[in-house]
């Protein structure tokens, strides 16, 4: 299919189980060139978390239980989506996200001369819940399946749709209907395929990925990350061998104590009391919230039996680079700032947040909106059936993991090279570049009448040549097989090659004169 072209990494990125605007269809054509765009100024998302003061009360925090002024909620208002000061409406002045990202895929016909290309598949990815159509409907692709449909018109070919980090993002439009939704998403569409007009080529050759990964080293400390400039933090302009690369890293995100059997109980009341009262055409939402109570209460009495509560919750970032561009998965329902610190914190050229990655825990807040609760921060759990809210210091936990799996993005994939020295040990060896371009590396020898051998590896052919078989042979020492097996490689100017070896506090210095005469010209 058309996303086994670009990694089957990118199915399980995307929110939406139909992600095609038509049927998968078979692509043996090569991808040969990769594209990326961001479109600016998408009017669509606006914060979702409204303030409303409580009575008496100037700054409300989750702690405040006291009852709001009828004037200031939203009609329509459940007692699950408000809470600590917040409810969900809309808030102009809260963070939101106003630009989207594509990735154009295309392939050009080698049996022409035409430089012209086709276009394989587009990701496009937006920030926004998709609520415009309404609760009275089983299903539907909202403004998402408009702006795939444009797209896809546009450019011929299919379109797959990621979703960002829109945990607090709902639609300006939220719950206009149908020809809203359809209308809002045609628009985001146009302006993705605008910005494709000015896009950036990230991959000029086929794809290719490395034959191998190596782990990568440690991350640094997350303060660590924030300090230094994502400029500094590039790779100074340097190219990885590969392409494509995933990777991903679990972490544990705190949760708040369970509720005491007394609290759990008072809760199941109130929700069954909701089912007995509400009209049977609308009892599923407190059908189940009655169901997760019981729940709830026996997972109080096993907590207060002594059985221990969950010390933290299982938490999934997965990162995939194309070249200088990178998608970041987080399994929740993310805050929108989380894509901003992202943006800012990536050593990559792009990065693009993608929400409900490979699974949902439910809404992770930033650390701000903590203090004024909500239905994200206060009960959304319920709502994924978790029986312990997020706690505290998720956000760290979060930014810790995505700096993580952004670090080992970056770093370059290792290639195996079989220099064919079965007896090589990697105690001490050796590396350095001489002045006729070649790798010269030493290594030294598991056997002790052996001696290290030195190599040449031609980066331009990458063929591997056996410079000296037994480094012995310059030591000038009958004995030196096995201070020669413990090598320091040096420098090297026209035809001469410098190194010494060492063997506790006696050593041997060499050169090697004439090396055309050895084995390279």
């Amino acid at each position: 299919s058309v996303v086994d072209c670009v990694g089957g990494g990118v199915r399980r990125l995307c929110w939406w189980r139909c992600i095609l605007s038509r049927p998968p269809l078979s692509c043996p054509c090569a991808v040969s060139e990769i594209v990326a765009s961001r479109a600016t100024d998408v009017p669509l998302a606006i914060n979702r978390r409204q303030r409303v003061p409580l009575d008496g009360s100037a700054n409300p925090g989750p702690e405040d239980t006291g009852k709001r002024r009828k004037t200031d909620t939203p009609p329509g208002v459940r007692w699950f989506e408000e809470g600590g000061g917040t409810v969900l409406g809309q808030n102009p002045d809260g963070p939101t996200t106003r630009h989207a990202y594509a990735l154009q895929f295309r392939s050009r016909n080698d049996a022409t001369s035409s430089p012209d290309t086709s276009v394989i598949a587009t990701l496009a990815q937006y920030a926004c819940h998709p609520t415009i159509v309404g609760p009275g409907t089983l299903q539907s692709p909202d403004w998402c399946g408009g702006a795939r449909g444009r797209i896809a018109e546009v450019t011929g070919a299919p379109c797959v749709f990621l979703q960002g980090f829109c945990g607090d993002l709902n639609p300006t439009c939220h719950r206009a209907g149908y020809d809203a939704a359809q209308h809002s998403g045609v628009d985001v569409g146009d302006r993705i395929v605008a910005s494709l007009q000015d896009a950036t080529a990230i991959y000029p050759s086929p794809l290719a990925p490395a034959e191998q990964h190596f782990p990568a080293h440690p991350p640094p400390d997350l303060d660590t990350v924030i300090a230094t400039s994502p400029l500094t933090a590039r790779l100074s302009g340097a190219r990885p061998a590969s392409i494509l690369q995933t990777v991903r890293e679990t972490t544990q995100l705190p949760v708040a104590p369970l509720p005491s059997v007394a609290e759990a109980e008072a809760f199941a009341r109130a929700q069954h009391a909701w089912l007995r009262d509400v009209d049977p055409a609308h009892a599923r939402t407190p059908r189940c919230c009655a169901v997760y109570a019981a729940e709830l209460v026996k997972k109080a009495e096993q907590h207060a039996a002594g059985a221990a509560d969950a010390r933290g919750m299982a938490f999934t970032t997965h990162a995939m680079r194309i070249g200088d561009v990178v998608l970041v998965g987080a399994e929740g329902e993310m805050f929108s700032e989380y894509q901003h610190t992202l943006e800012a914190l990536s050593p990559f050229a792009m990065t693009i947040a993608c929400g409900y990655a490979n699974g949902c825990v439910g809404y992770v807040p930033t650390a701000s909106e903590f203090q004024h609760g909500g239905y994200e921060v206060l009960h959304a759990h319920v709502v994924y059936g978790q029986h312990q809210a997020l706690a505290q210091g998720c956000e760290r936990a979060v930014l810790q993991s995505t700096a993580s799996v952004l670090h080992a993005a970056r770093s370059l994939p290792a290639e195996v090279y079989d220099s064919g020295f079965a007896l090589a040990h990697d105690t001490y060896n050796a590396i350095g570049c001489a002045s006729d371009g070649s790798i010269y590396y030493i290594l030294s020898s598991e056997a002790i009448d052996i001696g290290a051998r030195m190599l040449r590896l031609d980066p331009r052919t990458n063929a591997i040549t056996t410079v000296l078989a037994d480094l012995t042979s310059v030591c000038d020492d009958d004995e030196g097989f096995e201070a020669a097996k413990r090598s320091v490689h040096g420098g090297g100017t026209r035809h001469r090659l410098y190194g010494g070896t060492h063997e506790l506090l006696v050593g041997s210095v060499f050169h090697i004169q004439n090396c055309s005469a050895i084995t390279f010209a």
